[in-house]
């Protein structure tokens, strides 16, 4: 695995990754899905769900206002959830999908905004109240997986274990050195922006999982991926009580982010091109959530 700061010069090497989690991931049933190793999503949220989410709330709702043109894309393309409150729509706004609202909770809409899903309809009742309750469960549970886990030191290579905060305007790059290696990494804080890009790079076996204590922002930052590495084997996980997560000024993020116990701001003409599992979301304009086809393992 190589690394390499445009900003700084630092290479910190190229080596394979080892994932010693042989014995948890024989641990866990053959039904589950494992979208990173050493990290169980559950059947709910992760790839082979038959749900697969664009956007999931816990305790907040989900409002997507001032979305602009939804010609050809809309602002959402994948399905919607809320443990608790509403998901409230207005404007312009597209939802490509389903809204799954737990009881006590409703869609509302204003001006031209749709859902294309259930005839226009929230799927609300008792029968899926358990599967919003699951969803809660998988994600509080993946993230302290994710968290538990060891930072990996590439071959040893002390500056990549060290490396505990990103916060620049330039160009970062991180390249998987070996097929089907995955990367854990703890971070204070993540923010890119003017246009900074971080990008992950490593073939459809690989996996990069981010644990996130402090901020997580993209001001016009963007998270790119190549190689062959799929949105689905990318996991920015936000721990913890915070600032809210913000993307704007065109920001671009290509995976999942699981912020639990976070509010979630996306405007200002952003896109996640994955999955986003928060506790409030707010999406405004000309922002979008595109949830690609996820792989079956």
């Amino acid at each position: 695995m190589k690394t390499k700061n445009s900003k700084t010069g630092l290479s910190f090497g190229k080596t394979a990754l080892l994932l010693a989690l042989g014995i948890l991931t024989a641990a866990l049933p053959a039904r589950a899905t494992l979208l990173f190793s050493g990290v169980e999503m559950g059947e709910t949220i992760g790839r082979t769900s038959g749900i697969q989410w664009a956007a999931f709330a816990h305790t907040g709702g989900i409002t997507i206002a001032d979305t602009g043109v939804q010609t050809p894309i809309p602002a959402i393309t994948g399905n919607l959830g809320v443990a608790a409150s509403n998901i409230t729509i207005s404007g312009t706004t597209k939802v490509s999908g389903t809204a799954y609202i737990k009881t006590g909770g409703s869609l509302r809409r204003s001006g031209t905004a749709f859902v294309t899903g259930n005839g226009g309809l929230a799927v609300t009742n008792a029968g899926n109240d358990t599967l919003m309750n699951q969803v809660k469960a998988d994600a509080i549970s993946a993230t302290s997986q994710a968290d538990a886990l060891a930072n990996f030191n590439v071959g040893g290579f002390v500056n990549w274990g060290s490396l505990t905060n990103i916060n620049q305007n330039t160009d970062l790059s991180v390249t998987d050195g070996g097929s089907g290696a995955h990367v854990v990494l703890h971070l204070t804080d993540f923010v890119l922006f003017g246009g900074a890009k971080l990008t992950l790079t490593g073939t459809a076996a690989a996996s990069y999982i981010i644990n996130v204590s402090g901020n997580f922002s993209l001001l016009g930052g963007k998270v790119l991926l190549a190689g062959g590495l799929l949105p689905e084997n990318v996991l920015f996980n936000v721990v913890g009580a915070g600032s809210s997560v913000t993307l704007n000024a065109a920001a671009q993020y290509n995976g999942f982010i699981l912020a639990n116990d976070r509010t979630v701001n996306i405007t200002g003409g952003a896109k996640i091109t994955g999955t986003l599992i928060a506790g409030k979301v707010n999406i405004s304009g000309g922002s979008k959530i595109i949830k690609p086809t996820y792989t079956s393992p």
